[in-house]
């Protein structure tokens, strides 16, 4: 074991561990079938295809953001972008 990964338990299992996550990729039949992959994939973790945040240098933006959104079932709707001005 190196540090705190068990690198020869991890290669004995090999891909086992994911089998079931694999297998409801693998059902995929139409692209309608996506939103629901994704919502599986977000409630367990994987951030896949969009994650709330900014990737900018907020230091030099003019105001602070914040995003909402309406999840129903595997439907996301109503996504907003807020702005808040910075204070002096």
């Amino acid at each position: 074991m190196i540090g705190c990964m068990d690198e020869s338990r991890i290669e004995t299992r090999g891909l086992m561990p994911l089998a079931a996550d694999l297998a409801t990729i693998d059902a995929l039949v139409n692209p309608d079938d996506l939103p629901i992959l994704v919502a599986y994939l977000h409630s367990i973790g994987a951030r896949v295809f969009f994650r709330f945040g900014s990737p900018t240098d907020r230091r030099r933006q003019p105001f602070c953001t914040y995003m909402t959104a309406t999840v129903e079932g595997a439907v996301l709707s109503d996504v907003l972008l807020h702005n808040l001005e910075r204070h002096a």
